[in-house]
């Protein structure tokens, strides 16, 4: 069933015969997987491995899920192992992985899915790209944080 919930051909790294990220969103700026951002015009990598990608994915479908806070999406990819698992756990490991009945049916029923998949295609729209904890750029000192956030949404060069 997992399988047919979602499809991430469009938003991961071009592969043969699948459309790159640039071909469909229809954004000049969005080349190869790659975005040059804000004034600075550096290149930053959009998508990186299949892995990566669909790993931003499934912290931006937690954050992005009603009921779902910075503490529960951080519990839910614990549970889970990984963010990318959100979108192929059954409804019960949703649920085991502390995600409330509503938010895990709304996950399961591929509604956070379709959510991240718009809200990435809006992001890189607009010359921007997000971090996720399991980014090396994500500030570390945000993670000391009680409540660090899920997602960053970055315009520009956030390099040290």
């Amino acid at each position: 069933m997992a399988a047919t919930r979602r499809d991430t051909a469009s938003i991961v790294s071009p592969s043969p015969g699948r459309e790159t990220q640039a071909e469909r969103i229809g954004d000049s700026q969005a080349l190869d997987g790659f975005v040059r951002c804000g004034q600075s015009g550096k290149a930053h990598n959009l998508n990186g491995t299949a892995a990566e990608q669909d790993g931003r994915l499934g912290w931006l479908a937690l954050a992005l899920t009603p009921g779902m806070g910075p503490t529960r999406c951080f519990r839910a990819v614990r549970g889970l192992r990984r963010a990318s698992r959100v979108f192929s756990a059954s409804l019960t490991e949703l649920e085991g992985a502390g995600l409330p009945a509503a938010a895990a049916q709304f996950v399961f029923h591929g509604k956070a899915f379709k959510a991240a998949e718009e809200e990435m295609r809006r992001v890189a729209e607009q010359g921007a790209y997000l971090l996720t904890p399991d980014d090396d750029t994500y500030p570390g000192g945000l993670l000391e944080i009680y409540d660090p956030p899920t997602v960053l949404w970055v315009r520009g060069n956030v390099e040290r």
